[in-house]
């Protein structure tokens, strides 16, 4: 679990480094997060997942994870994906993370994302 959680963060650092670099604005990075399907250590993995981010960026970046941004889908593709779509639509969020093979693979598999 800890080589998951330690991917994550190199791969969110990576996706941020950018906008950090550049110093785009003051405002805090707005995050969604997916998960494929309903399990009862959900919140804990979510709780952690912010922890670990807001640790990482510290100073550097302040973060927001909107009310309505952490989605659970029905461990089905297309229940995945249509949450998928609605987050990545949606202009209140920068970033969509998705704790899920199912909601990985399709954020991945999409092409150019926004």
């Amino acid at each position: 679990m800890k080589r998951f959680f330690v991917l994550l963060l190199f791969t969110c650092a990576w996706c941020l480094e950018g906008s950090l670099a550049l110093g785009q604005s003051s405002k805090p990075l707005r995050i969604g997060i997916i998960v494929d399907g309903p399990w009862e250590r959900n919140n804990d993995m979510r709780d952690l997942l912010q922890n670990v981010i807001r640790e990482v960026l510290g100073k550097e970046k302040a973060v927001d994870f909107p009310p309505g941004s952490f989605l659970v889908g029905d461990w089905t593709l297309a229940g995945v994906r249509a949450l998928d779509s609605r987050l990545l639509a949606d202009p209140e969020i920068d970033m969509v993370l998705g704790m899920g093979l199912i909601s990985s693979q399709d954020l991945a598999t999409r092409g150019p994302l926004p």
